[in-house]
């Protein structure tokens, strides 16, 4: 009965998603309008509140903002109101939403501190920053909903038996085939909607997604993944007796894809899901797809979408 109701609240959260995503794709000048933004902020409310009842119906052990903010290494404190503050000076509007992101990559792992979306100076010299309460338990909903979504859909999607290569390369394609680049979105360079497809909440609950978004859910379900001493999936593992394979996160100016360690070299292989998406959708650049898996850093820059390595984030 509870799986029953779980499903049900599921859907109801997909199609509330869906309706916000076609609200979000009209026009500025229509969504800016008083009633439409009151519809929006209805709407996102009870996507957060659903998202809140279906993390609690099973499992999963939320990150608390106590711990969140335990995570970020002296970074920023809670205040009396719960409120995320930073501990010293010296950030900038840009540079907070850096500091953030390292935050939110290492203890959130598959969201973004861009959900977010605000961040507030707490005094007038930019002494201190200050992130609502409000917004941090958004994206820790949205990390907790995805844990569950894992716990719900990797082992059908990984199988008992597969080789660690197996594992990773049976994942890479089931993103691609069952997820699509938002086109739409990036065209008409909607800030809010391109946000919100900054962590891997989006894809999961959507379908599309950017590069970050299959950056995330590639992290997301790879890290959900239980082998034993020889690195095969055993999903009848107890937790603490798998071991897990983490997924680093690599950015440059413009694009963001992953990169998992070598077990045998200990050198970062690249996995760039979007570009590999995006040549797939075509047979004639079928054979360029290879060139985005399992690449070694020298192969995934040869392009100058992916930056120069001297340039490069590595959020693991």
């Amino acid at each position: 009965m509870q799986n029953l109701q779980k499903e049900q609240l599921q859907l109801l959260e997909r199609k509330l998603e869906n309706i916000k995503m076609r609200i979000m794709q009209l026009p500025q000048s229509f969504r800016k309008k008083k009633n439409v933004q009151q519809t929006l902020a209805r709407i996102t409310g009870l996507i957060t509140a659903l998202v809140l009842m279906i993390s609690t119906m099973g499992n999963a052990e939320s990150i608390t903002v106590e711990e969140f903010v335990e995570d970020s290494e002296g970074i920023f404190y809670l205040d009396t109101n719960g409120n995320i503050v930073t501990t010293k000076g010296g950030y900038t509007k840009d540079t907070i939403f850096e500091v953030l992101e390292d935050v939110i990559n290492s203890s959130l792992r598959v969201c973004s501190a861009f959900e977010v979306r605000t961040v507030q100076h707490a005094a007038s010299d930019y002494s201190k920053f200050i992130v609502a309460k409000d917004n941090i338990m958004k994206v820790i909903d949205r990390a907790n909903y995805i844990e569950e979504w894992c716990k719900e859909n990797v082992p059908s999607i990984v199988p008992n038996g597969l080789t660690r290569d197996d594992a990773i390369l049976i994942v890479f394609n089931y993103i691609i085939e069952n997820y699509e680049y938002d086109r739409k979105a990036v065209s008409n360079k909607d800030k809010d909607t391109l946000c919100e497809e900054q962590g891997g909440y989006h894809m999961l609950t959507t379908g599309v997604g950017i590069c970050t978004s299959y950056a995330k859910v590639f992290r997301a379900i790879i890290e959900a993944i239980p082998f034993n001493d020889e690195y095969i999936v055993d999903w009848d593992l107890k937790e603490e007796e798998a071991k897990h394979i983490p997924v680093t996160i690599v950015s440059c100016e413009t694009h963001i894809w992953a990169a998992i360690e070598d077990p045998e070299t200990g050198i970062l292989q690249h996995y760039d899901l979007t570009f590999a998406d995006t040549f797939s959708k075509n047979p004639k650049y079928s054979s360029i797809v290879t060139r985005y898996y399992d690449a070694d850093l020298e192969e995934i820059i040869k392009d100058k979408a992916h930056g120069e390595p001297e340039k490069l984030l590595y959020y693991s």
